[in-house]
């Protein structure tokens, strides 16, 4: 499979609502934490005086460990803890995960830099163990499962880390293993972050065989090449092994490779969707923003997503869905609603105290969106922008008159900018003249969808 139909197939996946991502270690090594070979070396040497290397079975030098205590976990977990509660910051890996239109993460990490990149725009639940992994939320909008504990929430004895731990794992925590299985046979995992070796792929690949055998799901993995000769003759028999229990593995040439990897992921599995912005209504417009509603029904295959704002956005929209019935299109599948309390009353739209909580609420529509059109609107207009460009989206501010948000984010803005400058030039020219035409608008929507 080459790299377009790996990025096209496992998109599709996350689009459709049957996508999932499983990440290890490595995404957390590119922030600087250490990997499996560097937590327990320094232990391995000290305790039991001998020099392991990275091509040794690491989860069992962790049970020496343990067994060099007497069975007593706590020196190796309180090392471990000691060592992953440094201060690390969050990388672009995280950054592209947390733009994927996704709602759900696997990770046996430790670490907490998933839930620390997710928490800056989302309610996450972070689950760690079998008593809170049957419970649904009815707040969270991302859903993190930490398969073999935290470092920060769970005890002692819910860290797998040892030989005992993984041959125990199915047996001691049988919720968390029969969700596993669940989502195994009915999502399409993309695997991240783990590498040919790794000691964390080796429970999670054993249940994928097995099931497999019932009811193949096709998976998908990114690895790094590796550079030694021998070690790359080791890792594509590794890798056509893999393929025998539904997983197609992409092998890169460096690390850039992936992260360019996973924001195209991100950016198509938003699909063709539109979220449209803008609360002030000018009456002498109205015709320009009809025209645009009627058009993006007629012209093109956009998902049109409802954030139910009131003005210019709920204009363009009522005109979207008019045109749909019209032409007795299919009005469910044309137009997805979102929440937006805020909307009820003027005096909630305009409350600046409740800015924070309309972005929390703002973020699961515009990580759903590829493309925002922005009319002139007020703060809650600038905070939707705000939001989305720090998720992603590309951003086509519909620029009518001389004054107002929409030319603000054109002049004030160079990612706005820059974007419109590379994929749609002579959009750009127009909006800055004032001379755009809605189909001017729909033109560029479809450079973007389709690039």
């Amino acid at each position: 499979m080459n790299e377009q139909t790996f990025i096209r197939e496992f998109s599709q996946k996350l689009y459709d609502g049957f996508g999932s991502v499983f990440v290890g270690s490595g995404v957390s090594k590119q922030s600087g934490l250490p990997d499996w070979y560097e937590l327990i070396q320094p232990m391995v040497k000290s305790k039991l005086n001998i020099d392991i290397t990275r091509n040794d079975d690491l989860i069992l030098f962790a049970q020496y460990l343990m067994n060099y205590s007497g069975g007593n976990r706590g020196p190796l977990i309180d090392n471990i803890r000691q060592k992953l509660r440094r201060r690390y910051e969050t990388n672009p890996y995280h950054q592209a995960l947390t733009w994927m239109n996704n709602t759900s993460l696997w990770t046996t990490n430790y670490d907490t830099l998933l839930e620390q990149a997710f928490n800056e725009l989302y309610m996450v639940e972070v689950k760690t163990n079998d008593d809170v992994i049957a419970r649904a939320s009815r707040t969270s909008s991302v859903e993190i499962v930490k398969m073999h504990g935290c470092i920060e929430r769970s005890n002692q004895d819910e860290i797998v880390i040892t030989q005992e731990d993984y041959e125990d794992f199915f047996v001691k925590r049988p919720a968390i293993s029969q969700r596993l299985r669940m989502d195994l046979l009915h999502k399409s995992f993309l695997f991240v972050g783990y590498s040919y070796g790794d000691p964390d792929t080796h429970n999670i690949l054993v249940e994928a065989r097995r099931l497999s055998k019932n009811a193949p799901r096709e998976h998908f993995m990114i690895q790094k090449l590796e550079q030694d000769s021998d070690k790359k003759t080791r890792q594509q028999f590794w890798v056509n092994n893999l393929r025998r229990i539904g997983i197609e593995c992409l092998l890169v040439n460096d690390f850039p490779d992936i992260t360019r990897i996973l924001f195209e992921i991100a950016r198509r599995s938003r699909g063709p969707s539109i979220y449209i912005t803008g609360s002030h209504l000018n009456e002498n417009n109205s015709d320009f923003q009809t025209r645009v509603g009627h058009l993006l029904a007629e012209k093109t295959n956009s998902i049109v997503l409802d954030g139910q704002s009131t003005g210019a956005s709920r204009h363009v929209i009522s005109s979207f869905m008019e045109r749909i019935l019209l032409l007795h299109g299919d009005a469910y599948a044309r137009i997805k609603t979102f929440p937006n309390p805020y909307a009820a009353h003027e005096n909630l739209s305009n409350n600046r105290d409740l800015l924070p909580v309309l972005r929390q609420w703002r973020a699961d529509p515009l990580k759903a969106a590829q493309v925002v059109l922005a009319f002139d609107g007020g703060m809650g207009t600038e905070l939707e922008v705000e939001t989305a460009i720090s998720l992603g989206c590309f951003i086509i501010p519909v620029t009518i008159d001389t004054v107002g948000s929409s030319s603000d984010f054109l002049t004030k803005n160079k990612k706005i900018r820059d974007k419109l400058q590379e994929t749609c030039p002579e959009y750009l020219t127009k909006a800055e003249s004032l001379q755009l035409e809605p189909e001017d608008v729909i033109e560029c929507i479809q450079k973007v969808i389709h690039q």
